[in-house]
């Protein structure tokens, strides 16, 4: 049976069990995955998923049920059937509004990639061995990885018209490298995010793992303390920092239960006014770039930040009805490191991709640009507490500069500061130095007014 026809008995259905509204998303998701154990390609793994979501709704009650669906079990019927019961026993959600009404959407997205889409087993491991090939050297060891890549197919339908169906395909990769020497250990870490698979240079990706490792080989634990200096943060890094702060203070869910630290800040400057972002979900390659979101409202590009100026928030359906606005197309269920699972989940107001326009400066010159700080590569964990905008982050890479220059490496150290403050400073250095990662695409950033306190 085809999605668009799972869907279409789904909605069958729930009107026959009188659901005042209804919503069927179904998706098919096929998955590879090579993972790595201490330089060797260990476990091969392929998977081929179907499953159907339902949102029942009874006047303001609201179900929701998922499954799997096979060729020997289509279970259409009980899942609907359990999404029913579960509106039955539900309170009335006052919030509540309707599901969204059809519209056109135009244009047409980068998003799936047959290549990616019919990647083999044989070919993610060729793809593995060459980032192990670049990363050999006598002292530098893999002794984790894993290269996952896939496509996803969905269909939205529901009982006001809405049907919509989409494609696109997705990549995640996460490496470490150990190097050991004597009595001295060194760590390299790389993580990438893609729509497909020829955006990453593989080559790199281990010639990358190998030198930093080597270069944390040689870095020592960092023992002084500096105040109001320039950490240059790496994109990578920088990607989920900016991912924690952005999915509570831009998120039109959190306003509405009164946990974003943006509310009431419409056209007040929030940030420095160096910064743009906005959020575009036709980026091209995006992992959930498509040209509906996934309850069928039209994707868009919509402005967040444009000068430091909170300029809106993004939404799905329910939200922006509770804010008295239209849903920005930010409605999603599929998650950017594994697309599958997909139909398990309830919509919520997700990036498509989250982008801040680059600077004019190259990582050279951004250094040369600071008389004292830290070039950061790498945290332990790049955690902020997303309300305050406080983090305390373990440096396990960084690159100590002054005057201008890289001077030494530096491990073991803590980056402290304020999300907020510091990207509300006029002084932000901002790079042409950006790699697309984890749904948002943020270049690497100089936060002045960080302190960097080592070890005793």
């Amino acid at each position: 049976m085809e999605l668009i026809d799972i869907a279409k008995k789904a909605l069958d259905y729930a009107a026959k069990y009188d659901a005042t509204q209804a919503e069927a998303y179904v998706a098919e998701s096929q998955v590879k995955s090579v993972y790595i154990d201490n330089n060797i390609p260990k476990v091969v793994d392929s998977k081929i998923e179907i499953g159907l979501g339902v949102k029942f709704i009874l006047g303001k009650k609201i179900g929701f049920a998922s499954g799997t669906i096979s060729p020997t079990n289509l279970n259409i019927d009980d899942i609907v059937q359990n999404a029913m019961k579960i509106a039955k026993i539900s309170e009335e959600n006052k919030n509540f509004e309707s599901l969204p009404e059809p519209k056109k959407s135009s244009g047409s997205v980068e998003s799936y990639d047959i290549e990616t889409a019919e990647s083999s087993s044989d070919n993610l491991i060729e793809l593995t061995t060459k980032i192990m090939n670049a990363a050999k050297d006598p002292r530098v060891q893999i002794p984790l990885g894993v290269i996952r890549a896939g496509s996803i197919q969905s269909v939205v339908q529901n009982s006001l018209g809405v049907n919509t169906e989409q494609k696109g395909t997705a990549v995640f990769l996460y490496f470490t490298a150990t190097a050991k020497e004597n009595d001295k250990k060194g760590e390299g870490v790389r993580r990438r995010f893609a729509g497909r698979l020829k955006d990453i240079d593989f080559e790199k990706i281990g010639e990358d793992l190998k030198n930093r490792a080597l270069s944390t080989l040689e870095a020592k634990a960092f023992t002084e303390k500096l105040e109001n200096v320039v950490g240059l943060v790496d994109t990578e890094e920088m990607s989920q920092f900016m991912a924690q702060i952005l999915s509570t203070s831009a998120s039109a869910e959190m306003v509405n239960i009164k946990a974003s630290p943006w509310i009431g800040k419409l056209n007040s400057k929030v940030l420095s006014e160096y910064i743009t972002i906005y959020d575009d979900g036709r980026f091209p390659w995006g992992i959930r770039t498509s040209l509906y979101d996934d309850e069928g409202v039209p994707t868009q590009k919509t402005p967040i930040i444009e000068k430091g100026v909170l300029k809106s928030y993004y939404s799905d359906t329910y939200n922006a009805h509770i804010l008295g606005t239209e849903s920005t197309g930010n409605g999603f269920r599929r998650d950017v490191r594994d697309i599958q699972g997909s139909f398990g989940r309830t919509v919520k107001p997700l990036f498509s991709t989250m982008v801040m326009e680059p600077g004019n400066l190259s990582l050279y010159d951004a250094i040369g640009q600071i008389e004292k700080g830290v070039y950061v590569r790498h945290f332990a964990a790049p955690e902020v507490n997303p309300l305050s905008g406080a983090f305390a982050c373990e440096i396990r890479d960084g690159l100590y500069i002054e005057d201008g220059e890289i001077v030494g490496s530096i491990k073991h150290a803590l980056l402290i500061g304020n999300l907020y403050e510091v990207l509300n400073n006029d002084e932000i250095i901002i790079t042409n130095h950006v790699e697309y990662g984890n749904s948002v695409c943020i270049p690497t950033l100089g936060l002045k007014g960080v302190s960097v306190v080592g070890q005793k």
